[in-house]
This record gives C-alpha cells, sequence and structure tokens, in this order.
C-alpha cells in the first residue's frame, strides 16, 4: 500500500531505528506506526494514539526470533520507546480499557526533526497491517465549504508551504543576545514548533488529495483543514488560481461585546467603553495600562478577561479593570452570570454572533472563514466587503472597522 507522508518523519525515524530493521520486524512495521501517530496531530483536540496492546497484537500476529514466538507489536512498541521514538502514558483508567495506553511522538524525538529541504514522501506499507492508513476522513460534514476545498478551484503550493516550515522552525526558540550579550528574548513569536510544523505539513498533504474536514461546532463557528493552517499558509493557497486576501472584523471580540452592553444599557459606562473599542485599539490601551509588553500578548490577555466564566482569572486587564473601572469590571461578571444561568458562556455568546455575520457571507459568496474573517480570492474583493459591511449594518452594528489583507 503506498501512502504520503513527510521525509522528515521517515528520516529521523530511519536515523535512531536503522539497527532494529528487520530484527526481526520490517521496517514498514515501525513506519506504520510512526506515521499513524503523526497523523493524529491533524486531528482536534487529539491526545494521540490509543493502542490497547491485548487486542491490538493478535492482529500483529507473532514472529519467530531467538528461538521463541514473540509478539511482533510488542517489539516495534519496546523498540520505539527505548529509542526514545514514543512517549506512553500508564494503563488507561476506564472501563474495559485492558491493557490500553495512549502513545504520542516524544519531545526529544519531535525536537530532533529537521525541516531543511522538506518534502512529500512515498513510502509502502504493507496492507495488512491493522494501523494508518485510513486516511482521517470520518469527521467530513457535507458543507458550502467542504464542497469548495474538494473542487479544483482550490489549490495549496506545497513548495511554498515548506520553504515558510523550514525557516519557522529555524526561527523558533532562537535566542536573540543584547548589546551586553544577555538573553533578550528566547522564543521568537514568529516561529512555531516542530509539532507544529508536522501538523502543518499533514494538513497540506490532506488539501492537496482533497481529504479535507468540515466540521460545525455548537456556538457556530466552522473548522476545516483550511482554517487549521497557520496564518501564513493559509497565503500559500489559492481559489481560481488566484491568491487570496482575507477581511476581518477589528477587535472583534471586544467590539461585540462593547455593542451589545451599550445597545442594552446606553449608560455612561457601556458608552465609554464602546468609544474605546469604537475609536482606538483596546489591545495597545491594554499594553499602556499594565504590564502587558506587546500587542499579540495583550490581545491574548484581554481575550481572557472576556472569555473567562467568572472573576477567577489571571487576566492582567481584568485585574486592572477591578481595580480602575469597577463599573464595567462588575457589569461584564453580571453579564456572565446571566449566560450561565442560562447554559451558556460569553465565549459561546460572542462567537455564536460572530459566526451567525460571517458564516452567512461565507455560503452567500462561496468563500472560506476563519472564525472571525474570511478568505476570498482578490478578485472578489469590493464584493466581500460589501456583503459584510450590509451584513453588519443589519443586524444594527455601527462605527465597525474592517482589515483588509
Amino acid at each position: 500500500m503506498k501512502i504520503q507522508t513527510v521525509n522528515v518523519l521517515v528520516n529521523a525515524l530511519d536515523t535512531v531505528m536503522q539497527k532494529h530493521y528487520n530484527n526481526p520486524i520490517p521496517r514498514d512495521h515501525y513506519i506504520s506506526i510512526v506515521h499513524t501517530i503523526a497523523r493524529k496531530l491533524t486531528v482536534p483536540n487529539s491526545n494521540g494514539v490509543e493502542i490497547n496492546n491485548n487486542k491490538e497484537r493478535l492482529k500483529w500476529g507473532r514472529v519467530k526470533h531467538n528461538g521463541k514466538l514473540i509478539w511482533k507489536l510488542d517489539i516495534v512498541l519496546k523498540n520505539l520507546i527505548e529509542e526514545g521514538v514514543l512517549s506512553r502514558t500508564g494503563y488507561l483508567n476506564m472501563p474495559f480499557a485492558g491493557k490500553c495506553r495512549t502513545y504520542t511522538l516524544s519531545e526529544g524525538f519531535l525536537n530532533a526533526l529537521d525541516f531543511k529541504d522538506a518534502h512529500i514522501a512515498i513510502e509502502y506499507i504493507n496492507d495488512k497491517l491493522p494501523f494508518i492508513v485510513k486516511e482521517y476522513n470520518e469527521r467530513i460534514s457535507y458543507h458550502q465549504q467542504y464542497s469548495l476545498l474538494m473542487s479544483d478551484r482550490f489549490s495549496i503550493d506545497e513548495t511554498k508551504v515548506f520553504k515558510w516550515l523550514e525557516e519557522a522552525t529555524n526561527s523558533y526558540g532562537e535566542v536573540i543576545l543584547d548589546e551586553d550579550e544577555s538573553i533578550l528574548l528566547v522564543e521568537s513569536l514568529d516561529g512555531i514548533s516542530k509539532e507544529n510544523a508536522l501538523r502543518y505539513s499533514f494538513n497540506t498533504i490532506d488539501l492537496l488529495n482533497k481529504n479535507v474536514f468540515v466540521s460545525m461546532a455548537g456556538n457556530g463557528r466552522v473548522y476545516t483543514t483550511f482554517n487549521t493552517l497557520k496564518r501564513e499558509l493559509r497565503k500559500c493557497c489559492t481559489i481560481d488560481n488566484e491568491e487570496l486576501l482575507s477581511i476581518d472584523l477589528k477587535c472583534s471580540q471586544p467590539y461585540i461585546l462593547a455593542s451589545y452592553l451599550h445597545r442594552k444599557y446606553k449608560n455612561e459606562t457601556t458608552k465609554e467603553f464602546y468609544d474605546l473599542v469604537t475609536n482606538n485599539d483596546i489591545y495597545l490601551w491594554a499594553v499602556e495600562h499594565t504590564s502587558l509588553d506587546c500587542r499579540d500578548n495583550a490581545k491574548l490577555d484581554v481575550c481572557k478577561w472576556i472569555m473567562s466564566r467568572d472573576a477567577r482569572t489571571t487576566s492582567l486587564t481584568a485585574n486592572y479593570l477591578k481595580k480602575h473601572w469597577k463599573k464595567l469590571y462588575d457589569l461584564v461578571l453580571d453579564e456572565k452570570s446571566i449566560l450561565i444561568e442560562q447554559g451558556s458562556n460569553m465565549a459561546n455568546f460572542l462567537q455564536h454572533i460572530e459566526a451567525s455575520i460571517f458564516m452567512s457571507v461565507a455560503e452567500q459568496l462561496n468563500v472560506l472563514s476563519v472564525h472571525d474573517s474570511l478568505y476570498f480570492p482578490k478578485k472578489d474583493k469590493g464584493k466581500v466587503e460589501k456583503a459584510i459591511k450590509e451584513k453588519l449594518k443589519s443586524e444594527g452594528f455601527k462605527r465597525f472597522r474592517l482589515s483588509i489583507e
């Protein structure tokens, strides 16, 4: 059976496992398990691959080695763990789990991956092996975006993807020294981990092979193989052979919250908050008023305040508001309590509003969504911008700001 994997993964495996091949287990058995576990990285919220030794070893069978019949699976897993390729949990504490553990690629093995000259590789696996080899398409639900991603209109440039992954993994965790040769920065914000690079590699393979998923969350958001890519890699994609542009609502969560509160209460506190969000960059405001050091970190912190279920949060923005803008702080807490009583929470509430706007336009114009943004061919810029503005206005939103890039 022919499979598509990443040469980076196979090269690293061969480096440490060469001495075990055909002694007595063939190379493809090792590739089968490691490839399967790596593929699981693309499954949302995956924690690895569960393997029940008692059941699975029967499927693999036994081999005679040093005069003894030994379970093949036991040998493969033992060698992969001893060589530091895999990590595993203890036996799972669940009914009927038996000898079931969760296996993942080890941190050391992932860190050893070298994405220089990374590309898609073809490997041949015995089609009688029980692992893999099924592509992970069970998550597909038929949807407008599924049809678009499956069509010939959509494409991704694998050469650009792997070039970017090489550069990004090289800059991840690099140490930058200041004038006194002291460490100034330990991790580059532009880089990505080897684990994420592997994940995006398999996302790319899936998009090329039209093995895509589209799933709908309860809050109305849509998750796809495309929108799980990092922003920079979405720029490696095209529709109708045209580069993609994106449009998004600036500071969308704070803006939707401020708009909702002001329409509901129309008091001095909500007006002041609404003015702050619509006239300024609230993330830069948070940098100015807290110890947050940059806009990216402030964005995460402001969202942490907004999305937290109650007062128990480590958000620096929340702490500042509690001391210096308590009316707003208390008002937001009251709204969170109301939503919880209704069986919801602030995150779902705001994301549902956001999704009702962007998903309706995505379906209307047959473009791709990424939560609070849309991706579309450059030629459609005018009509997408017009449709978003009309939708926002029809929902009663004013003084919104859109960003197109």
